[in-house]
C-alpha cells in the first residue's frame, strides 16, 4: 500500500529537480524516512517515507533507543529496536550490564534507524540474569549519547 505514496514522493522530487538519477531517488527516500517501530520486524522497510524530508532533503531524526521486540533462549538475548549504535550500545538487564554485545549489521537499514544486537553469554549467565518464569528489565544504554531505552519486560519461559 506504500508503493502509490513512494512514486508520487518520486514524482515531487523529479519535478523539482530532473536531474536527479534513480539511485539517488533511493538514496535520498531511504536517508529521510522516519523511524517507526512498528516496521521494526520487517527487514526490508526503512521506515514511513515522508513528502517534506524528501524534498527538503532533511535526514530523519534518530530519536533515543527504543526496544521493540526482544528473545531469550538457554544461551542468547536478540535484541531489535530503533536507535542502536553501532559500538557503543549496552545491553542492561535489570540495571546490569551483560557482556558479549554484538551488532548485527545485516539488519540494519538504509537509513540506520532500526537494529539488532546479539549477547551470547552463555547458559550460566543467561540462567543467572534471566531466572527461568520471571520477568527482567531490559534497556539498551548508548554511552556516546547518554541516552537510555525505556524499560522493556521480557523472560525466559
Amino acid at each position: 500500500m506504500a508503493s502509490p505514496h513512494v512514486a508520487g514522493i518520486v514524482a515531487l522530487m523529479l519535478s523539482n529537480k530532473p536531474s536527479l538519477t534513480p539511485k539517488q531517488v533511493r538514496d535520498i527516500i531511504v536517508s529521510t524516512a522516519e523511524p517507526t517501530s512498528a516496521l521494526a520486524s520487517r527487514v526490508q522497510a526503512s521506515g514511513r517515507v515522508s513528502a517534506y524530508n524528501a524534498l527538503t532533503e532533511i535526514p530523519a531524526a534518530k530519536g533515543k533507543p527504543v526496544i521493540t521486540h526482544a528473545s531469550v533462549s538457554k544461551k542468547k538475548v536478540t535484541v531489535d529496536g530503533i536507535g542502536f549504535l553501532n559500538g557503543s550500545s549496552i545491553l542492561e538487564v535489570n540495571g546490569v550490564a551483560i557482556s558479549d554485545i554484538k551488532f548485527d549489521d545485516s539488519y540494519n537499514l538504509g537509513n540506520g534507524t532500526i537494529s539488532r544486537l546479539r549477547s551470547e553469554p552463555g547458559k550460566k549467565t543467561i540462567k543467572k540474569m534471566f531466572p527461568k518464569g520471571q520477568f527482567v528489565n531490559l534497556t539498551i544504554f548508548n554511552p556516546s549519547t547518554g541516552e537510555r531505552s525505556p524499560q522493556f519486560a521480557t523472560g525466559l519461559f
